[in-house]
């Protein structure tokens, strides 16, 4: 019955803070704190209850701001804000007016308990910086339990390390123990140092959280201070009794545990060799203690490598050493391993010679493709080949927005099924090979460039000739095989994956930018220039005959403020400052404060007229249902009229326990009439006279108080009477209209369970009788109240692109 009573006044602090306005419940928890201020006061002594009823009081403050914000993603960020802010407010008003708690007895904590001052804080301040005896105690790593939680450090203590502790860590006070708990997102356990006998323990108790005081026998501390700050005893003999040491290992002059050591090969490993005896031994300085970071040759351990017997010198890396034998066994190439104080260096090994340092291979500049590390992949006779895979650029929005990353895949969209959905195919990174000779400076202009292999065995090959006047960008003269290609290039390319295609960019020097591209045919060797300028264009993929690239447009300011429901504000905006002619846009790229570049992707198919972009709206004459994607124009039947769906935002839901999907919300409509319209779904079909468009739109559980679940809600668009209908019954689940001629007829239900499906009609002249808002006219477009604060976007957008 205690427990349940317990239990119950929990939960009517939370739901009592939730249902109050923010600011009431404010004015509550200032008032629970003033009574606990008042309390210390008059009594020396602040009510256990007092404490609890501000913690939990604040976790339905932080319930009630997330109910209390319009949407979800910025309901859950002010929700965690305030339980984050008052969390450590109250520990903050705890520690600054030295709160202390009166608590009743309870059978677990003992009737004899010291009265005792804290002990330092979990979340750290309080920690021992000095042994008993005088000597300096180190801490190597501090950590957190997840954002904001307690504190985990690692100490360095008589030479042994001791992981995963707390900042309220004690010493006996004979000094022979070191005893912290082990904060953990689990079970917390003590961890026990035993000095004298250099003896590590983890000791399964997770009541204590922070430590008070240990004596010769003893260890006094309380449970965690976020519930009832409890007060524990317990005796250093038993607490060992029951535990196992934790085997320490010595590494030079440090005592590790013995897991510490896990995927590190302490013995010497003979490697693969084609000519001289080559093995590595693991390399550690004489002593660990005395870096500044005595734990950094574990963490990333390094070998020496022994030639014949004999040190070399060379720390390669412990785990798969980069090592490249020539065909002929008489030489070898390998790459010493990168250290915090030394870079990576290449070194050429030949029979009969001493060891040799290569110079630096080929590095890219600034705006030329991204890349990682290169790595040796071959021998040969006077180079060292060096693969280098370039990474894929790719846009925030995936088809438009801002460049925001260089993964080393990315899908690319190849078309869309019957069913309105997209297909899609996986395009990994371009490799490219440096070819390093193995005599003279190297660097850019001394090393040749190659792709991978073409089917008949030709490669694409650069050779540098200058760098762009701002040394972001190289110039390059480019050949296929033996077919030597006019002017100067970029080395960002594309092959085929049939291997008939190269796409190349032409090099362009300030004050333009690049924006010629070009698909070499490598059968008939022509050159098949694309007619449209692509200013700032860059490659992503090239499959099954599809070219997916992106190009500037201009540049818009910081994004707008947009949530749940408001849509994407890109496709809309698109840009607010245009993109100059490309001959004079080199200045344009140049970084501005609180400005973003915009891009948009576009596809090059082959057709008659050469390689041209694929249109951005795909025309489709069936209505489409909640699941179709992309961008599309949806004819109507007559007059000449179409819808323009595009920019939808994606979302998952749940229909069933068992059922994920992927749905597009929050889209735009622009009708070849004029009407402009924001957050819709791809749900729509004309009725048969072309008069009227029924919409759908979806609403979040969370975007609306007393939802109980998601709902997609009718709308109706007059483009005669330029008037627009919203509705507040849901439709239900997943809509799917299948006809509208006098009667709206829909069906709803999971594409997973079509015999689960429900149909249902309604009446045209009811839903004629729901009030119409009207739109208002601005330059040729009709649009909703809600939209006029855009209407400049509206204005300018044309339906055709």
């Amino acid at each position: 019955m205690m427990a349940l009573a317990e239990i119950g006044w929990i939960v009517v602090l939370i739901a009592a803070a939730a249902q109050l306005s923010p600011a009431a419940g404010l004015a509550i928890w200032f008032g629970i704190t003033v009574s606990m201020l008042l309390s210390q006061r008059w009594y020396g002594t602040v009510s256990l209850r007092f404490m609890q009823a501000q913690f939990f009081w604040t976790i339905g403050l932080a319930l009630g701001v997330t109910d209390a914000m319009p949407g979800l993603i910025s309901g859950v960020a002010a929700g965690f804000g305030v339980f984050v802010a008052g969390l450590f407010a109250q520990m903050w008003i705890e520690r600054r007016f030295k709160l202390r708690t009166s608590k009743s007895l309870t059978a677990e904590q003992s009737p004899d308990m010291p009265n005792l001052p804290k002990g330092g804080s979990a979340w750290g301040g309080d920690e021992p910086y000095r042994t008993p005896e005088g000597v300096p105690l180190r801490v190597l790593d501090h950590g957190e339990i997840a954002m904001g939680g307690p504190q985990v450090l690692t100490y360095l203590l008589d030479y042994c390390v001791l992981e995963g502790a707390s900042p309220s860590a004690r010493f006996s006070s004979d000094g022979r123990y070191f005893v912290s708990p082990m904060p953990s997102r689990g079970a917390w356990q003590l961890l026990a140092f035993d000095r004298a006998e250099r003896r590590l323990y983890h000791c399964r108790d997770e009541r204590f959280w922070e430590l008070d005081h240990v004596s010769n026998t003893t260890l006094y501390g309380r449970c965690s201070p976020l519930t009832d700050d409890r007060a524990f005893q317990v005796d250093i003999a038993t607490l060992l009794a029951g535990t196992q040491a934790i085997p320490l290992v010595q590494i030079r002059d440090l005592w590790v545990p013995e897991d510490a050591l896990d995927g590190i090969d302490l013995e010497p490993r003979t490697l693969k060799s084609h000519g001289a005896r080559l093995s590595t031994h693991l390399w550690l300085p004489e002593s660990l203690a005395a870096l500044d970071e005595p734990l950094e040759p574990l963490r990333r351990p390094r070998d020496e490598l022994r030639i014949d017997g004999q040190a070399s010198g060379l720390l390669l890396a412990h785990t798969d050493p980069e090592l490249v034998w020539s065909s002929d066994g008489q030489a070898f190439v390998c790459r010493t391993a990168w250290a915090r104080t030394a870079e990576c260096t290449y070194w050429l090994w030949e029979s009969g010679k001493a060891l040799r340092q290569l110079a630096e291979p080929w590095q890219s500049l600034n705006r030329e493709p991204h890349g990682g590390i290169a790595g040796v992949v071959a021998l040969e006779h006077d180079v060292a080949r060096f693969r280098l895979s370039l990474s894929t650029p790719e846009l925030s929005r995936g088809d438009h927005g801002r460049l925001s990353g260089y993964p080393w895949s990315l899908p690319l969209t190849l078309g869309f099924g019957d069913d309105g959905r997209v297909i899609t195919a996986e395009v990994g990174a371009c490799e490219l090979d440096i070819l390093l000779p193995l005599d003279g400076p190297g660097g850019r202009d001394a090393c040749a460039l190659e792709s991978q292999p073409l089917p008949d065995g030709r490669r694409v090959g650069w050779r540098w000739l200058r760098d762009s006047g701002d040394g972001t960008l190289g110039a390059y003269r480019c050949r296929i095989g033996e077919w030597a290609l006019e002017g100067e290039w970029l080395i960002d390319h594309r092959v085929s994956d049939c291997g008939r295609y190269v796409a190349l960019v032409a090099f362009a020097d300030a004050p333009a930018v690049p924006s010629r591209l070009v698909i070499a045919d490598v059968t008939t060797k022509e050159l098949h220039w694309v007619a449209q300028p692509l200013p700032g264009v860059q490659l992503q993929g090239f499959i099954q005959q599809q070219l997916h690239v992106f190009h500037l447009l201009g540049r818009h300011d910081a994004p707008e403020i947009t949530g749940p429901g408001q849509g994407d504000p890109g496709l809309l905006r698109r840009f607010d400052e245009a993109l100059p002619p490309a001959e004079l846009a080199h200045a344009f790229l140049q970084p501005r404060k609180a400005s973003r570049l915009y891009y948009e992707q576009e596809c090059l198919l082959r057709g008659d007229d050469g390689w041209t972009c694929r249109p951005r709206l795909r025309p489709i004459q069936s209505p489409p249902d909640s699941l179709t994607q992309g961008h599309f124009a949806y004819s109507a039947p007559a007059p000449a009229d179409s819808a323009a769906a595009f920019g939808f935002d994606e979302t998952t839901i749940f229909p069933a326990d068992d059922e994920r999907i992927t749905v597009n919300i929050d889209g735009y409509l622009l009708t070849a009439s004029g009407c402009g319209l924001a957050n819709i779904g791809p749900a729509m079909i004309w009725s048969d006279d072309g008069r009227y468009l029924a919409l759908t739109r979806y609403v979040s559980r969370h975007a609306e108080a007393g939802l109980a679940e998601d709902e997609w809600r009718l709308m109706l668009l007059d483009t005669q009477a330029k008037t627009l209908r919203r509705y507040k019954e849901g439709l239900g689940c997943l809509p799917r209209f299948e006809r509208f001629s006098g009667r709206l007829d829909f069906a709803v239900g999971s594409e997973t369970a079509p015999e689960q499906l429900q149909r249902f009609s309604l009446s045209l002249a009811d839903m004629l009788q729901a009030p119409a808002e009207t739109l208002h006219e601005c330059h040729g477009r009709w649009l909703p109240q809600s939209e006029l604060h855009r209407k400049h976007y509206w204005q300018r957008l044309s339906f055709d692109n």
